[in-house]
């Protein structure tokens, strides 16, 4: 175990840790994290993609664009988190219909 330890730069509880437990642990987000400063303009985008979806491929908006919409209105965070939350937006609105197996 310490020559795992060693070799993978991890200590020696987090190698016997793993090695009693077969099962691999997941992390599982418990409590939603808030977004300050994104939070107040999550509606405007919300109603921004429904409308892009619908427009012609060439005239729909992208993260880029949106996050300049934002700007004029007074946004004051990253690009970056405009982009992530709309990534999450555009997979939830893509998310295949999930069938049961009931008969």
């Amino acid at each position: 175990m310490r020559q795992i330890g060693a070799e993978l730069r991890h200590s020696y509880w987090t190698i016997r840790a793993a090695l009693d437990s077969a099962a691999v642990r997941s992390y599982q987000l418990t409590v939603a994290k808030p977004a300050p400063v994104l939070g107040e303009y999550k509606g405007q985008i919300e109603a921004l993609l429904p409308k892009s979806e619908r427009q012609p491929r060439k005239q729909r908006y992208t993260s880029h664009k949106i996050y300049q919409l934002l700007q004029k209105e007074g946004y004051q965070g990253s690009e970056s988190g405009v982009r992530h939350y709309i990534g999450e937006q555009r997979r939830a609105l893509k998310r295949p219909p999930v069938y049961s197996l009931s008969s």
